[in-house]
């Protein structure tokens, strides 16, 4: 992937999950960091496991939340 597709991506990645408050200030800073890393690597592989983690982490994560 290029390079503003993959800075692009990460940070939006990291807005949504500060926003939801699913991340401290850090973990988005990591997150951020490693999903760059992720996005930019010439493999789609990476980042398709990157997005499906992400996405049924944050669903897990509110498995026998109340309300």
């Amino acid at each position: 992937m290029q390079l503003w597709p993959a800075l692009f991506l990460s940070a939006l990645l990291a807005y949504h999950a500060i926003r939801k408050r699913q991340l401290t200030m850090s973990g988005t800073a990591t997150a951020c960091a490693v999903g760059f890393g992720m996005f930019y690597n010439p493999s789609n592989l990476f980042a398709a496991l990157l997005v499906g983690f992400f996405l049924s982490s944050s669903q897990l994560t509110k498995v026998g939340r109340p309300g």
